[in-house]
C-alpha cells in the first residue's frame, strides 16, 4: 500500500487499520464516521468470554481470544508463535470454544503431521467431531465438523475442495507455501473460508516473499502484487520501507517468544565443538576442494553461474560429507573419521550422565554410518528419515519419550518439525545447514513445553573447512532472522556471494 499526499478514495478496512496508525502524518486523510467507529471497536475490542482453561497458559488463552477477535472482524491471520509454544493446542481450544455446531473447519498439514493432529484432538477435545481424510474416494463431509487433510492429498484433489466454503481453514507449517509458484501454494490459494489462519514458527524461512505468500492465503487482496512487493521490499528495500511493511502486517500476526512467555522453560545452551581432521582426511578434503574451486571458476568464466547453481551446491554438499567421513562419497576409502570418533565419545559420555540425545544430519548415508558405529559400541537408537511413514513416526516418538533408548538419529528435514521429543535434553548436529532457522526447528523438538531440563545444543565443526564458513554465515543470517521482532532486509537463501565466500573465491 502506497501512502502519498494525493491518496484519495476508498480503502479496504484491513488497510485502514494501518493508515489509522499513521494518519496524523497526513493532514488530508479523513475517515468517515462509520470507519472511525469500526477502528475504535477493533482497537478497543475486549473479548469478555472468560475461558476457564487451567490446562493452558495465560499466553495461550490470549492467543485463543486473539483468534476470536480476528474472526469477529472477518480477518485472516497468522499465529506465528515460536516453535514449542503450543500453536496446535491453541487452535484445538479455539475450535472447541468458538466453533458453533454444524460449521465446517479444514486443517491442512504436512503428511507426517496429520495423525499428530488427530492425537492432539483425542487428548484435548475428544468431544468434537473430527476425522482424518485418508483418501478422497466418495468424499463425504457430512457427520463431522473438523477435517484434517494433508497438503499432498489436497494437491491431488483440489477440484473437490476449491468450491466449498468452509467456516475456518487452518494451514499448519505454513512455510510449506513459501514459494507462491509451487503446485501446493496454488492449491491452497484456491481454498475458500470465512476465516483463514496460518500456523508457522518461521514466517520467513528464505526471504520476505515467504511472508507475502502466506498473506496471499490468509488475506488474498491485502498486500500489493507479488511483482510490486519484490521490487519494493526485496530488490529496492531500505529500513524505512521495511518499517512500513512491519506496520502493515503486524495487526494480523501474533508472535510470542519462549524467552518472554515461558520464564519456567529451562535454558538452552549452545556449544560448538571444533574438530581437527586427520592428515589423511585433510589431504582428501583439500584435493576435492581444489577441484571444486576450479569447476566453479570455469562456470563463472563461461557465464553459466545461475544455470549451474544446483550443480555447484551438489559439489559443495560433497565437501560437507567429507567433513563427516570421506566414505560418504567414496566407499573405497577406509579412513578413521575424527568427527565420528568425537560423536561416539560425546554420546557415551552423555549416556553415562543420564541424558537422552537427538542426533541430526542432512544425509541418509550419514544416518546409516552412525547406526553402524552405534551398533559396534552398543549404543541404543531409533532412526527416522523421509522413508518412515507418518504413523510409524508417531510410534517411534512415543517409544523414545517413554523407554530407555538412548539416542534418536534423524534427518534434519524429516525430524525438524512437528515432533515432540522432550525426553531428550541434548541435540547434536553432525553437519550444518545454511539456514539457521531450519536448525532451530530441529532444536525445538526438545526445547519446548514439557521440557524440565536445560537443553544443550552441540554442533560438530571441522576446523579449516567449509563448516567453519557455514557457521560464520549462520551467525550473520541469525541477525536477520526475525521479521516480526526486527525488520531488516532478510534473505536466508544461499547467495552467489555466499558460495564465493564458502570456497574462498574472489568474486
Amino acid at each position: 500500500m502506497e501512502i502519498t499526499e494525493n491518496c484519495k478514495g476508498n480503502l479496504p478496512i484491513c488497510k485502514a487499520i494501518y493508515l489509522n496508525k499513521i494518519k496524523n502524518n497526513y493532514s488530508i486523510v479523513h475517515f468517515s464516521d462509520n470507519l472511525i467507529n469500526f477502528l475504535n471497536s477493533f482497537d478497543n475490542y475486549n473479548n469478555n468470554r472468560d475461558l476457564q482453561l487451567s490446562i493452558l497458559r495465560d499466553y495461550q488463552i490470549d492467543g485463543i481470544n486473539w483468534l476470536y477477535k480476528m474472526n469477529k472482524f472477518n480477518f485472516g491471520c497468522i499465529l506465528a508463535d515460536e516453535m514449542g509454544l503450543g500453536k496446535t493446542v491453541q487452535i484445538i481450544y479455539y475450535l472447541s470454544n468458538y466453533l458453533v455446531k454444524n460449521k465446517k473447519a479444514l486443517i491442512i498439514a504436512p503428511t507426517s503431521l496429520i495423525y499428530n493432529w488427530k492425537k492432539e484432538f483425542d487428548k484435548f477435545a475428544s468431544h468434537l467431531k473430527y476425522t482424518v481424510i485418508e483418501n478422497c474416494i466418495n468424499l463425504n463431509l457430512e457427520g463431522n465438523d473438523i477435517f484434517i487433510l494433508s497438503y499432498n492429498l489436497l494437491n491431488k484433489n483440489i477440484s473437490l475442495f476449491e468450491n466449498i466454503l468452509f467456516d475456518l481453514i487452518v494451514i499448519d507449517e505454513a512455510q510449506t507455501i513459501k514459494n507462491p509458484d509451487t503446485k501446493t501454494a496454488k492449491s491452497v490459494f484456491k481454498l475458500k473460508a470465512k476465516q483463514k489462519v496460518a500456523l508457522t514458527g518461521t514466517p520467513i524461512e528464505n526471504s520476505l516473499l515467504d511472508l507475502w505468500s502466506i498473506f496471499k492465503f490468509v488475506m488474498p487482496e491485502y498486500l500489493i502484487s507479488e511483482r510490486k512487493f519484490k521490487v519494493k521490499y526485496i530488490t529496492n528495500s531500505n529500513n524505512n520501507k521495511l518499517n512500513i511493511l512491519k506496520g502493515i502486517v503486524s495487526p494480523f500476526i501474533l508472535r510470542r517468544e519462549k524467552s518472554k512467555v515461558l520464564s519456567e522453560l529451562p535454558e538452552k545452551i549452545e556449544n560448538n565443538i571444533l574438530i581437527n581432521m586427520s592428515e589423511e582426511q585433510t589431504e582428501f578434503y583439500n584435493l576435492y576442494l581444489n577441484n571444486v574451486r576450479n569447476e566453479v571458476r570455469n562456470i563463472v568464466k563461461n557465464g553459466d553461474f545461475d544455470k549451474e547453481k544446483v550443480n555447484i551446491l551438489g559439489l559443495i554438499s560433497k565437501l560437507r560429507q567429507i567433513c563427516v567421513d570421506p566414505i560418504l562419497i567414496d566407499n573405497t576409502i577406509n579412513q578413521n573419521s575424527e568427527k565420528i570418533n568425537v560423536l561416539i565419545n560425546l554420546v557415551e559420555e552423555y549416556i553415562k550422565n543420564g541424558h537422552k540425545i537427538l542426533i541430526f544430519t542432512n544425509y541418509i548415508s550419514a544416518i546409516e554410518l552412525i547406526r553402524k558405529k552405534f551398533d559396534e559400541n552398543n549404543i541404543t537408537y531409533y532412526t527416522m528419515d523421509g522413508s518412515v511413514n507418518k504413523q510409524r513416526r508417531l510410534e517411534l516418538v512415543d517409544k523414545f519419550n517413554s523407554d530407555d533408548t538412548n539416542t534418536f538419529i534423524l534427518s534434519l528435514k524429516t525430524g525438524g518439525y512437528g515432533l515432540n521429543l522432550t525426553a531428550a535434553d541434548v541435540v547434536i548436529h553432525v553437519d550444518l545447514w545454511w539456514n539457521p532457522q531450519i536448525e532451530n526447528q530441529a532444536n525445538d523438538r526438545t526445547h519446548r513445553i514439557g521440557q524440565r531440563n536445560s537443553v544443550e545444543i552441540v554442533k560438530l565443526i571441522c576446523k579449516n573447512t567449509i563448516e567453519e564458513k557455514i557457521l560464520e554465515k549462520q551467525n550473520n543470517k541469525k541477525i536477520l532472522a526475525e521479521l516480526i521482532n526486527n525488520l531488516d532486509n532478510i534473505d536466508m537463501r544461499l547467495t552467489s556471494q555466499d558460495i564465493y565466500d564458502l570456497l574462498s573465491i574472489k568474486s
